[in-house]
């Protein structure tokens, strides 16, 4: 409990009277405090307080987790779903890119046929330009002059 200015100040006069020490004096007053505000805590009531703030910090931390695991839980949602799209994608990709190997191979195939042919078409043409060559030189090769 606090004392007013008034009582302090007949304490203090009634036992600087009685005590020679005004050290003494001060100290011993220094226990009554001069404010509400300057008394004592009870180890009861600083229970009670830590009791509080411990219940406050610990609803605190449990909506911080609250928080914490719902962003996880959507962001491996979000995460999940991406990844289902990047295999829809690579999936169509590897499809496409497959089809467009097939086409290229068949016209590469087509092509090499024709080339083929070809080559062996002047082939047989270049052995019978040949051939008549050797049918016409023959006969002027066995004639000697």
């Amino acid at each position: 409990m606090s004392l007013s200015e008034r009582s302090r100040n007949h304490l203090y006069t009634g036992l600087s009277a009685v005590i020679d020490d005004e050290e003494a004096v001060d100290e011993m007053l220094s226990h009554f405090p001069a404010r509400d505000l300057d008394e004592p805590v009870t180890r009861d009531h600083l229970r009670a307080e830590i009791a509080l703030l411990d219940g406050r910090i610990t609803t605190g931390l449990a909506a911080l987790d609250q928080k914490m695991t719902d962003g996880f839980a959507a962001t491996d949602s979000r995460i999940t779903i991406g990844l289902a799209a990047a295999q829809a994608d690579t999936a169509a990709l590897d499809q496409k890119v497959t089809e467009q190997f097939a086409a290229m191979e068949a016209r590469l195939g087509s092509e090499m046929r024709t080339w083929f042919l070809a080559t062996m078409g002047l082939i047989i043409a270049g052995l019978a330009g040949l051939a008549g060559l050797v049918t016409v030189l023959a006969p002027q090769v066995g004639s000697t002059p």
